[in-house]
């Protein structure tokens, strides 16, 4: 166990080379036309941070819109809505309405505290599709490492009625159904996690997992915090998706093997490209060919689930 300095030390460091990434990585970008924007929608009351944006194509048709969810990464410990905006615009682009919001981070606040939130995010949606024209027979979700985490957790409750008993802070909308999730990058299962890491990379992971969980990370915290532990045959349709030189490739390889041992309807793909070399999160770099390759196939999948 690492005292708290230690945690909140190492929670710093990371906080600051992911926005120095992300401030590089989304230079010059700028809003694209032909999209109708509401921002900074409350979507709880538990926190300021509590807020969503919804991203809408304004030529699309009077009727309702398939909706994507984006679960945003950062290692449970950073990120916010502002930082995945151009991504979300990206998909809605493509005919969605998307729904890009922020959530609380640890450690600030801990497990499940981003899953009730997440909760709260699709109730809201449920709660407001007639003023915003939105299919909630058509609801999808997209997540990107820990925000993949947090989503197929969010499914593992819908889908498995056992795994929702043990954590009871999330109720979840007895009318709601994912008709398909995009798992980006993802980190599936903890112990898988801390045995692939390598000194400075395990030691990182071990302390996020401590500034996560409220008794800093026991075997049963863990168990309860693995996705890949908690699936069944009605696990929703998923894409897992990683990328060659992606550090958590063996996280996605895993999530799929144990989908297939579940009987879960499922696809898996490992982006490679003799051109440029694809990293963790590839799909968010919207200069990269691959990354906009990831997100039409995404958002073509999306379409063949549609009703």
């Amino acid at each position: 166990m690492f005292t708290e300095e230690d945690v909140l030390k190492i929670v710093n460091e990371q906080r600051l080379g992911m926005a120095a990434y992300d401030k590089k990585r989304d230079k010059g970008l700028k809003v694209p036309q032909g999209l109708k924007c509401f921002y900074d929608i409350r979507y709880s009351n538990d926190a300021d941070e509590c807020l969503l944006d919804l991203y809408k194509p304004v030529r699309a048709s009077k009727k309702p819109l398939p909706v994507i969810v984006s679960v945003h990464g950062g290692g449970w410990i950073y990120g916010d809505k502002e930082l995945y905006r151009f991504y979300c615009m990206e998909l809605s682009r493509r005919g969605f309405a998307v729904v890009n919001y922020t959530y609380r981070l640890a450690p600030e606040h801990k497990y499940p505290s981003a899953l009730i939130d997440a909760n709260n995010v699709f109730k809201w949606i449920l709660k407001n599709a007639a003023a915003y024209n939105l299919d909630i027979k058509n609801i999808f979700a997209t997540g990107d490492s820990a925000g993949a985490n947090y989503l197929a957790l969010y499914a593992a409750l819908l889908s498995n009625k056992n795994f929702s008993q043990k954590i009871p802070q999330v109720k979840t909308p007895a009318r709601l159904s994912l008709k398909g999730l995009y798992l980006n990058c993802g980190m599936f299962d903890w112990n898988n996690f801390l045995q692939n890491g390598t000194g400075g990379e395990h030691e990182q992971s071990a302390a996020l997992l401590q500034a996560l969980m409220p008794y800093g990370g026991t075997e049963l915290e863990k168990e309860i915090a693995s996705p890949a532990q908690h699936l069944t045959k009605d696990f929703p349709p998923s894409f897992v998706v990683t990328a060659e030189f992606d550090f958590l490739r063996k996280s996605a390889a895993f999530m799929a093997s144990r989908l297939c041992e579940a009987g879960a309807d499922f696809r898996y793909k490992r982006y490679t490209s003799s051109k440029e070399k694809l990293y963790h999160v590839f799909m968010l770099n919207l200069r990269s060919k691959e990354g906009k390759k990831s997100i039409d196939e995404q958002c073509d999948w999306f379409r063949s689930l549609a009703n």
